[in-house]
């Protein structure tokens, strides 16, 4: 652990607060749970921005990241289904399952698509193997001189 986690651990703490007290305000309101849902969505931003900090290897930190970006994508999905439900039910389109699980999955399926995408992708832009040392390396190799 160090010094640069902590802001992020206070940040979990009260957001996970917030979330179960907007959460157990009203149980039962819809808005009341996809609200708690997206600030529970931010802590579980915070909690991985916390591993990423305090992860002595860098498997640790990938995964930690991994799940960060996964948040970051499907947080706005969240909000938009929030805001549909607060102060009010805007129409009965938006408190239908199928609108919310249609919402939820457009990032899902954007997040596949890229992957894909960028995989395809990389074998276009994959360096060239060469017996010389790239720039890169022989200007790391000259500052370490």
């Amino acid at each position: 652990m160090n010094i640069y986690s902590f802001p992020a651990i206070v940040a979990f703490v009260i957001n996970f607060t917030v979330a179960f007290a907007v959460f157990f305000g009203n149980t039962r309101s819809p808005a009341n749970r996809w609200i708690s849902a997206f600030i529970l969505g931010l802590a579980v931003w915070n909690l991985s921005e916390i591993f990423v900090l305090a992860s002595g290897e860098q498997q640790g930190a990938a995964l930690a990241a991994q799940v960060l970006y996964r948040i970051v994508f499907i947080t706005p999905a969240i909000y938009v289904i929030a805001s549909y439900h607060f102060p009010q039910t805007v129409s009965g389109v938006t408190s239908n399952g199928l609108f919310q699980l249609g919402v939820l999955l457009l990032p899902v399926i954007l997040l596949m698509l890229s992957r894909t995408f960028t995989s395809s992708l990389s074998r276009f832009l994959a360096p060239v193997p060469s017996t010389t040392e790239s720039s890169s390396v022989r200007i790391f190799n000259r500052s370490r001189s």
